[in-house]
């Protein structure tokens, strides 16, 4: 019997290691997403959060309303980073009129997420 289990072992050990790392990953916490177009971009609050508006709805946040993405990072200089990427993304789709995908919390309009389409 202990030569089935050692035998037996290394494959259920791969069978949960996938289930072990989807329970170690950040979840996305969002109430609401919206596929939309960006209409200002307000760099006022820079580097600390960013400012915006879109074409639509996003949850309770109405289509015009000021929306704020917080930068994210574990150290200042990550934040600064992460609000210049956002910052580019946004004057990106903003300029090509582009579409995006915007992720965010009806509490304080709040974005957590933003992705670029193609389209």
């Amino acid at each position: 019997m202990n030569k089935f289990i050692r035998r037996r072992f290394p494959m259920a050990a791969y069978s949960i290691a996938p289930l072990l790392m989807l329970a170690a990953s950040p979840a996305h916490a969002s109430d609401w997403y919206v596929d939309t177009k960006i209409a200002i971009v307000e760099t006022d609050y820079m580097p600390g959060w960013i400012s915006f508006t879109i074409t639509t709805a996003g949850g309770s946040c109405a289509a015009g309303a000021f929306l704020n993405y917080y930068a994210q990072g574990a150290t200042a200089s990550d934040k600064q980073a992460n609000g210049a990427a956002v910052l580019a993304s946004l004057f990106t789709a903003q300029a090509a009129n582009r579409t995006v995908r915007v992720y965010g919390n009806n509490s304080g309009c709040a974005v957590t997420n933003i992705w670029l389409y193609n389209s």
